[in-house]
């Protein structure tokens, strides 16, 4: 997911004044909010929806499940953790959204704060609690679990005589079987962070 710093989304600051701005708040321990303008996080997070990041506490790094404000090639991005990995003797996270196939490699340096509470639609549910903490680790491992399984798509036509292999084959079929696996239970547990919730 994408922050939205377009003018037309009433921003008045440049997009670097405004990159500025946020990483002070967030450097001074500041609670700042941002509308959701892509559907990278979809089901989980919907466009429109706004959500409030903090500075994660001292001492404290992301989890599996966590859903978190990165800073990426001058552009903010929210996404959720499925991994850590030490890559080139560098710590770094995997990461991806809810609606993406597959995780990125991110330097830890790249994360500026937690997603704590979503509003939408006049109810706003805070994910610093036990049972939202709980709803996002699920998620988090789940896409951990399938993340891991190798896919192999023919992408050309030298591709197509290893898709025709009947074991790069299954790997398709698997992986297939597995996103929509994981697509129909991340709807299911996203919608269960909305249950109870009071506007």
């Amino acid at each position: 997911m994408e922050i939205d710093t377009t003018e037309e989304s009433g921003n008045l600051l440049t997009p670097e004044q405004a990159d500025d701005l946020w990483r002070e708040s967030l450097d001074r321990g500041s609670r700042i909010s941002f509308r959701v303008a892509s559907g990278s996080m979809h089901p989980t997070l919907a466009m429109g929806d706004r959500i409030f990041v903090e500075q994660f506490p001292s001492g404290i790094t992301p989890r599996i499940g966590d859903i978190v404000l990165f800073f990426i090639d001058e552009r903010w991005m929210v996404h959720r953790i499925v991994g850590k990995i030490l890559c080139n003797g560098q710590h770094s996270y995997r990461q991806k959204g809810d609606a993406d196939h597959r995780s990125v490699i991110t330097p830890a340096t790249a994360v500026a704060g937690i997603v704590v509470g979503v509003e939408r639609g006049g109810t706003r549910i805070e994910l610093n609690n036990t049972r939202q903490k709980i709803i996002n680790r699920s998620i988090g491992l789940l896409f951990r679990i399938v993340d891991l399984v190798p896919q192999k798509v023919p992408t050309g036509s030298d591709d197509k005589l290893e898709a025709d292999n009947p074991a790069s084959s299954g790997r398709i079929i698997v992986s297939g079987v597995l996103r929509r696996t994981e697509a129909g239970l991340v709807s299911i547990v996203a919608r269960m962070m909305w249950v109870g919730s009071r506007s």
